[in-house]
């Protein structure tokens, strides 16, 4: 499942492989539990073997802005402060309980060091993340409420169940009213 993951991007080699799965400590969580707060640094980078993570920031009102969800099957972390170690201006939390495997900055940074493979994966991912960011600053600005709506559920159907509507309507930039009333027309 985990080597799977990486092999997404990079095929690795079973020394590869060895040397970094050793590197990953399991870790389990429950529903609502903060794994990382702003202020602090992302001590992990995650990959959720179950459960849902959400990702959000305070506004100075204290308003959460949910920027992102993890499932599983999917990589998850502040992954902005855990690669420059500097403190993290996110939240990242659990909505659900579940498993992740985990690994720390000074493991990642054996491997890039160690293995080109490996430091094409990072290379490879942050390509794939600034792409996803793009294409959704361009969804945000450029399609109505009912479009990012129907473009979610396209993209989560079965994820859709698991996550809070409240922090659906935030992650789609609309109210919680917007959201129950797109849902009623389904």
């Amino acid at each position: 499942m985990l080597r799977d993951a990486f092999e997404k991007l990079v095929k690795l080699d079973d020394t590869e492989w060895a040397d970094a799965e050793g590197r990953f400590n399991t870790i389990s969580f429950v529903k609502d539990q903060l794994l990382t707060r702003e202020g602090e640094i992302e001590p992990y980078f995650y990959y959720i073997k179950t459960g849902v993570h959400s990702m959000y920031y305070l506004s100075p009102d204290g308003d959460e802005t949910i920027l992102g969800f993890s499932f599983t099957g999917n990589f998850s972390g502040a992954y902005d402060s855990f690669s420059t170690q500097t403190p993290s201006r996110l939240y990242i939390q659990a909505l659900t309980a579940g498993e992740a495997y985990a690994i720390t900055y000074a493991d990642m940074s054996y491997l890039f060091d160690r293995y080109k493979n490996f430091e094409r994966w990072g290379r490879l991912f942050i390509q794939h993340i600034l792409f996803g960011r793009g294409k959704r600053e361009i969804e945000m600005l450029a399609t109505s409420a009912e479009e990012r709506y129907k473009a979610f559920i396209e993209r989560m159907p079965q994820e859709l169940q698991q996550i809070p509507l409240r922090h659906i309507a935030s992650y789609l930039n609309m109210t919680p009213e917007t959201l129950s009333r797109l849902r009623a027309k389904r």
